[in-house]
């Protein structure tokens, strides 16, 4: 009959309709599913990508240093690119007047790029930090102090707002490696680098790893 032909006809259209919809909503589906992978795909990429930069301060300045040795297995478990800084090896100075004079002349023009202040720099932009001196006269050998003296610097590693210090270096943690041929007592070669860390540079996680190869008298 006619009502059976157009209820048909109805019928189809409605199909039809629903069919293309679909179609529609798939394509959609598949456009959004297919974004999402990319952007995930990109993350990954990035995150893949970013090598940790681990900076590290060598302060042994004996060959067959013991504290060395102690490092180099603790960066054998660290993941990253590893930049070692041998201070034996660099032209290093302590600071005198003119060489204060020159680094605040340089502060106030704002010639960040000098290269006086190349150690502050590379120290806060470090992702990690290792720091191997041995155990001397209570603390470390001089060549680290002179080291601090260079990197501690307003407007690199540290600024000061309000009055008071703010850390401006990258990294979250340091790790301050010693060895000592006895007992280690008073150590405050670690004090000063927790201090400076903690106070000045920003970074709060501070870790000491320490040997003591003390043999006790028969």
């Amino acid at each position: 009959t006619a009502l059976e032909a157009v209820l048909f006809f109805w019928a189809i259209c409605e199909y039809w309709w629903r069919c293309v919809n679909l179609n529609i909503l798939r394509k959609r589906l598949a456009k959004k599913a297919f974004l999402c992978y990319t952007l995930v795909k990109e993350n990954c990429t990035a995150i893949k990508e970013k090598i940790v930069n681990i900076l590290f301060v060598n302060a042994c300045v004996r060959k067959e240093s013991r504290t060395l040795v102690l490092a180099k297995d603790v960066l054998s478990k660290m993941q990253g690119e590893i930049i070692e800084i041998d201070l034996a090896k660099e032209n290093l100075a302590p600071l005198n007047r003119i060489s204060l004079e020159e680094r605040e002349r340089l502060l106030k023009s704002r010639e960040m790029d000098a290269p006086m202040f190349q150690y502050a720099k590379q120290f806060a932009q470090a992702d990690e930090i290792v720091i191997a001196a041995p155990f001397w006269d209570l603390s470390f050998p001089s060549i680290l102090k002179i080291y601090m003296e260079q990197i501690t610097v307003a407007g690199i590693t540290f600024e000061y707002r309000n009055g008071c210090p703010t850390g401006l270096c990258k990294a979250k943690r340091l790790i301050y490696v010693t060895t000592a041929g006895g007992e280690i007592f008073c150590d405050f070669g670690y004090t000063y680098m927790k201090a400076l860390a903690n106070t000045l540079f920003g970074i709060q996680d501070t870790i000491s790893l320490e040997k003591r190869l003390y043999i006790k008298p028969s």
